[in-house]
């Protein structure tokens, strides 16, 4: 891992909570959703004793992950902005995995199950990413899934208060953007309960699941020369 979590505190939190499931055995990864629990927003479901509790499904899977790669008090990346977009794009495809809005065929290609509307513009935009992809390794549709989605997903959080845009120019020419956290909650809330998964050993619904799937591809990312 070298330097990985001595970098930022962040950082190191993710790091930390990551690695002791790798010295564990993880927890089942669901398929889908319990069909006997009650139904939540956008179509995910939530059960009565639902560990992770509702606050990581108020947002997209793809803006919880952002925000833990996006340092709170400069609001700079913490990783290089390919590596991040690509890992964006890949949560896209695991939530819409989670909607069952696509799956895998046999051959391990991406085939899309309901192309209908998710109800979220941002989703949408993705299934119809995928729809002309359809039949492609999911490698070949995480790269076009994370095109442009960082910036959207940015105004997306300002737009909510979560975060703050801000601007600056360098040498007086080149703008460069910024986005420090406006608000804590949700995050705080969200890695705390990542904690109770990672290192207290509580099970994940399937969405926990996937978002601890998620940072640990970004983790095996950084790892990578």
């Amino acid at each position: 891992m070298g330097n990985y979590a001595s970098l930022h505190p962040k950082r190191a939190h993710i790091s930390a909570t990551i690695e002791r499931t790798s010295r564990a055995s993880s927890p089942p990864v669901p398929s889908s959703p319990a069909r006997s629990c009650g139904t939540w927003r956008r179509g995910y479901k939530r059960c009565a004793a639902d560990p992770l509790g509702p606050s990581l499904r108020a947002m997209l899977l793809a803006e919880d992950l952002l925000l833990l790669l996006t340092d709170d008090a400069t609001g700079k990346l913490l990783l290089p902005a390919e590596q991040v977009d690509i890992a964006l794009g890949g949560a896209n495809l695991l939530e819409l995995t989670l909607l069952e809005r696509v799956s895998l065929d046999e051959a391990e290609h991406v085939v899309v199950l309901d192309p209908s509307s998710t109800g979220d513009p941002i989703l949408d935009g993705a299934l119809r990413v995928i729809g002309a992809r359809q039949g492609r390794k999911p490698k070949a549709v995480v790269e076009p899934l994370g095109e442009n989605l960082r910036t959207v997903l940015y105004a997306r959080l300002v737009a909510e208060g979560v975060l703050r845009a801000q601007e600056r120019k360098v040498l007086g020419v080149l703008p460069v953007h910024r986005w420090p956290a406006a608000r804590g909650e949700h995050e705080e809330r969200m890695r705390a309960q990542l904690t109770q998964v990672l290192v207290q050993g509580t099970t994940p619904n399937a969405r926990g699941a996937r978002l601890v799937a998620a940072c640990s591809e970004v983790r095996a990312q950084d790892r990578q020369p």
